[in-house]
C-alpha cells in the first residue's frame, strides 16, 4: 500500500488528489505502474478468436474495463480470461487390455505372489 503522508495546510496537488485541510497525500517518491492496456481489437487477436467472443466472454467473467462502447483489458484480466475458458478434467477411462497383455499380467501377478505385497 503506498505511504500517506498528512498535511494541515498544502497548496500544491499532489498525483491529482485535492490537497488542502488535513486530506491524505500519496508520497510523490513512489512511483506506480501500470499493466499494458489492450483493445478489444488485440485482445481478440492474442486469444486467436473473434471480437464478439472475447467480448462476450469479459463481460461474463467481469475480466474488463468499459469506457463508453470500448473495452479494455489488463494483463490480469486477459490471464483471468484464459483461465475461465479452461476444460475440467474428464474422468480417466481404463486402459481396456488384449487378452495377450491380460494373460500376462495374470502370469506376473501369480509368479509374484498373487500380486500381494508382505
Amino acid at each position: 500500500m503506498p505511504e500517506v503522508i498528512l498535511f494541515s495546510s498544502c497548496k500544491t496537488v499532489a498525483l491529482g488528489i485535492f490537497c488542502g485541510g488535513s486530506w491524505p497525500i500519496r508520497n510523490s517518491t513512489k512511483e506506480m505502474t501500470l499493466d499494458p492496456i489492450y483493445t478489444l481489437a488485440e485482445a481478440a487477436e492474442r486469444f486467436r478468436m473473434t471480437k464478439n467472443a472475447v467480448a462476450r466472454l469479459a463481460r461474463r467473467t467481469g475480466r474488463c474495463s468499459q469506457v463508453g462502447r470500448h473495452l479494455l483489458f489488463s494483463e490480469a484480466d486477459l490471464a483471468a480470461i484464459w483461465e475461465s475458458m479452461r476444460v475440467a478434467p474428464t474422468k480417466a477411462q481404463e486402459t481396456v487390455l488384449g487378452r495377450a497383455e491380460a494373460e500376462m499380467r495374470k502370469r506376473a501377478a501369480s509368479f509374484l505372489g498373487g500380486g500381494k505385497r508382505q
